[in-house]
């Protein structure tokens, strides 16, 4: 091939990764707009639920209960996620990275419920949706850094625990022996997955990923 040649072969690919990288970005936003309206339309049913439940019915707050409960769902579903990849790659014997793009896509769309529909004046609750929101949409673009996902996505089982754990102190549970071990499940997990999990990631998406990372 001669100059011209390789300038339009080259001209093509870059022409077509465009392509797919906006595909991509329509992909994901679907995904996450689906997310998020499923959440919409969640969130009341829960609402609903706790309204009618002999238990949760004495809560003191049904409305912020409510979001508990969604945020319960997506951390057990999340981590469902993680726990199904990492079984995956085991059994393959290298990173199973399938569909990581789609949970990510997921989750942010719940972020964005949560952030659009809970209304809280609360500013840590800014601070940390306005960090997730940003650090999610960074990872949809940098689709090389996917197979470090699912341990992104690990940080999702603390999460679990913190909302059992804010149930079970609303339900007057906490002088119960259970209550004590949900806050050690907690601890654990929030050390491990976000205290050791998180800095070991970007440590990671950072050494390996360092050029892409610098587009995004």
């Amino acid at each position: 091939l001669g100059v011209s040649d390789r300038e339009e072969t080259n001209g093509a690919m870059t022409s077509h990764e465009k392509s797919k990288q906006k595909s991509s970005a329509l992909r994901y936003s679907i995904i996450a707009a689906t997310s998020f309206a499923t959440f919409f339309c969640l969130r009341p049913l829960i609402y609903s639920y706790f309204q009618q439940s002999p238990t949760f019915r004495h809560l003191p707050d049904l409305n912020k209960s409510s979001f508990y409960g969604l945020s319960l769902i997506t951390a057990v579903g999340m981590t469902g996620f993680v726990l199904h990849q990492v079984a995956r790659s085991i059994y393959d014997g290298a990173l199973y990275k399938e569909h990581n793009l789609d949970a990510v896509s997921v989750l942010m769309g719940y972020l964005l419920h949560d952030t659009v529909v809970n209304g809280t004046n609360e500013y840590d609750f800014w601070f940390h949706h306005g960090v997730a929101l940003a650090v999610g949409t960074s990872i949809l673009r940098v689709p090389t850094a996917e197979p470090l996902i699912s341990f992104a996505l690990s940080v999702e089982m603390s999460s679990i625990f913190l909302n059992l754990r804010y149930f079970l102190f609303k339900l007057h549970m906490d002088n119960e022996p259970i209550y004590d071990m949900v806050n050690v499940a907690f601890a654990s997990t929030y050390f491990l997955t976000r205290v050791i999990g998180i800095p070991c990631v970007y440590y990671a998406a950072w050494k390996y990923f360092n050029k892409d990372f610098k587009k995004a």
